[in-house]
């Protein structure tokens, strides 16, 4: 495996971004950036002695030339920022626990996201919920996703066939994630709601339940048996500098464009991941050349409402 390959996988284990590996060995950014992208014009060989170096006293480079990478306990195939992580912990923690937790953060967060990614694992069901959902319809998908067979019976009765199988010994383990799940909720429409609560207080499931900010405020409000049983909740509070740059860092990009991006991303009125990833392929339409800069950032960011 090459130094360029090794130096990646050591940098993504670590959390590192360009600049922080940079300080590491005494060397500018730019040097860094341009190394990873293939468009370092200086002596190569230099620079590859002193990474190896480096990577060989972090027990990152065998002698052979092979890594020794001590990845986390879990290496999701997605980045990974401090919300990320608390979204999967939440869940894993329900899941284990047969805890009821809640998700809050604004649109573009990366919410779902990162609780898709979740629902790929065994014994999950992601429900993304929307404001036409009835009560039957919430009872039908959870029936479909269990595999149950849909009776011509009232709802209590197959609410019921749902809660014993959760309770089966057989069946333990399993989590239900409710994605959007403020738009089930107004004063009309406690109903949705309580049709969850309900399965969670009589079987043996996880749930999590995710949202707009303002989800908090409306379980208070109409669902209050609800709120009184969550048992963990995150509060996402979007990109910080160190995540632009991670998110970043296999791209050439002056220090001016950096800036301006993480500017963009981590404003706290409209910034977030959809913002940031949007701005990077709309970076990548109209770049002259292959390093990005302040000009051709400022070029997409108009083309974004």
């Amino acid at each position: 495996m090459d130094v360029k390959q090794v130096l990646s996988e050591y940098m993504e284990a670590k959390n590192l971004t360009i600049q922080g590996f940079s300080e590491k060995i005494d060397t500018s950014r730019s040097t860094i950036s341009q190394y990873l992208s293939g468009k370092y014009s200086g002596n190569i060989g230099n620079i590859e002695r002193r990474i190896e170096d480096f990577l060989k006293s972090e027990g990152f480079f065998g002698a052979a030339g092979t890594t020794e990478i001590h990845k986390p306990e879990e290496t999701p195939g997605i980045f990974i920022t401090n919300d990320v992580k608390g979204i999967i912990g939440i869940c894993r923690s329900c899941q284990n626990e047969q805890g009821l937790g809640a998700i809050l953060g604004r649109s573009g967060y990366g919410k779902t996201y990162a609780l898709k990614y979740y629902a790929d694992k065994p014994k999950v069901i992601y429900m993304e919920c929307d404001e036409l959902m009835t009560t039957t319809d919430i009872i039908t998908y959870i029936e479909k996703m269990l595999q149950l067979p849909s009776k011509d019976t009232s709802n209590w009765d197959r609410v019921n066939r749902i809660k014993d199988y959760f309770r089966s010994r057989h069946n333990q383990g399993y989590l239900m994630i409710f994605d959007e799940a403020d738009k089930l909720l107004n004063k009309y429409t406690q109903k949705k709601l309580e049709i969850i609560r309900n399965i969670y207080d009589q079987s043996n499931v996880g749930i999590v339940i995710a949202g707009e900010p303002q989800l908090n405020t409306q379980l208070k409000k109409f669902s209050e048996r609800f709120a009184n049983r969550i048992d963990m909740a995150v509060h996402l509070d979007g990109l910080n500098r160190e995540d632009v740059e991670r998110y970043l860092c296999k791209y050439d990009i002056t220090d001016e464009a950096m800036n301006e991006i993480v500017r963009i991303a981590t404003n706290r009125s409209y910034g977030c991941f959809r913002i940031l990833d949007r701005t990077i392929q709309n970076i990548l339409r109209v770049m002259e050349g292959n390093r990005i800069t302040l000009e051709a950032v400022e070029i997409a960011t108009k083309m974004m409402l």
